[in-house]
C-alpha cells in the first residue's frame, strides 16, 4: 500500500465515499437533495460532512453573490481529487467517458446544473414514493452499460418500474424554461424520440419501447409541450408531462402524470397504458 493509499484511506470514510459517488450519477447535488438522498429531515446534518469534503479539495461548490440574492441553495460536483479518491477508494466501477466529462463540472453552464439538480430531485420524490420497486438508472449509468439500444443524445433517466409481475419502462427528460432553453430544443427531443421508434433499435432488447416522461420546469412549459406532443402522431410513443411542483406531491398523490394526448387526464406511473 502506497503513502497515497494511505492518505486516502485515513481521510475518507465509507459515507464521504457515498456521497461523492452520488455526485458521480447525479453530477450536481444541494445538501437538501442529499439528506433527502439519506432520508434525513433536513441538509444541516451532512453539510459538515459535505464542507469537509469541499475543504480537502475532493468536491467543488458553487456559491455565487446572486444565488443568496435569488434565494438559491449552494450546489456540488466532484473534482478531479475527488474522482481520483473515488476510483481508488470505491469497489464499484465508473466508466472513463463520465469521469473525463466530471472534469469539466467546474465550468458547467448555469442550464446543465439545473437540469441536474432537476433529475436528482425527481429521484429522491420518486423512489419515496415507490421504494424498492423503482429502478433509476442516470445519465451516469447509462453510459456504462449502453449497447446501443437507447435514443441519442441519451434521456436523462432510464426507470423501471415492477407493477404485478410487470415492469413498466421510462425515459425521463427535464425541460425548462426560456430564457434557459429554448423551447426548440424540447420539439426536437421529440423528434429525436421519434427517429429512435423508428430505428427499432429497441426491439434488439425483446421489451416494449418505454414510455417517455416529460418533466417540465413550470406549468406553462408543460402546457406548450402537452400541445406539442399531441400532435406527434409516432404510434410507439406514449408522453407523460408534469411539473416539478407537483413532482414534489407525488409521495401524497401519485396520479400527477398528463397524458399528452389525453390532457384533462392524469395518471400514476405503473397505471398509464
Amino acid at each position: 500500500m502506497g503513502k497515497d493509499d494511505l492518505q486516502y484511506r485515513k481521510k475518507l470514510n465509507q459515507k464521504q465515499i457515498e456521497l461523492m459517488h452520488v455526485l458521480y450519477r447525479f453530477r450536481f447535488a444541494t445538501t437538501e437533495l442529499i439528506a433527502e438522498y439519506q432520508g434525513k429531515k433536513n441538509g444541516t446534518r451532512v453539510y459538515p460532512r459535505v464542507m469537509t469534503l469541499v475543504e480537502q479539495g475532493y468536491i467543488g461548490r458553487n456559491f455565487e453573490p446572486e444565488y443568496r440574492k435569488q434565494d438559491k441553495p449552494a450546489t456540488y460536483f466532484l473534482l478531479p481529487r475527488g474522482v481520483s479518491a473515488l476510483k481508488k477508494a470505491s469497489s464499484k466501477q465508473y466508466d472513463a467517458k463520465v469521469l473525463h466529462n466530471i472534469y469539466g463540472d467546474k465550468d458547467a453552464s448555469p442550464s446543465f446544473i439545473e437540469e441536474n439538480i432537476a433529475i436528482f430531485g425527481a429521484y429522491c420524490r420518486l423512489k419515496a414514493r415507490y421504494g424498492d420497486k423503482l429502478q433509476f438508472f442516470t445519465k451516469s449509468d447509462l453510459v456504462g452499460f449502453d449497447h446501443g439500444h437507447f435514443p441519442e443524445p441519451l434521456p436523462n433517466a432510464y426507470l423501471r418500474l415492477s407493477e404485478g409481475e410487470g415492469i413498466k419502462q421510462y425515459f425521463l427528460d427535464f425541460h425548462p424554461s426560456e430564457p434557459t432553453r429554448p423551447f426548440f430544443k424540447s420539439v426536437r427531443r421529440i423528434k429525436q424520440y421519434a427517429a429512435h421508434a423508428d430505428s427499432n433499435k429497441w426491439t434488439a432488447t425483446g421489451e416494449s419501447l418505454p414510455q417517455i416522461l416529460a418533466l417540465c420546469d413550470t406549468p406553462a412549459v408543460q402546457k406548450r409541450l402537452q400541445k406539442r406532443m399531441a400532435k406527434e402522431k409516432h404510434t410507439a410513443l406514449r408522453f407523460l408531462l408534469t411539473a416539478k411542483e407537483s413532482l414534489k406531491k407525488v409521495a401524497e398523490d401519485a396520479h400527477i402524470w398528463q397524458l399528452a394526448d389525453r390532457p384533462d387526464e392524469l395518471v400514476s406511473l405503473g397505471e398509464s397504458n
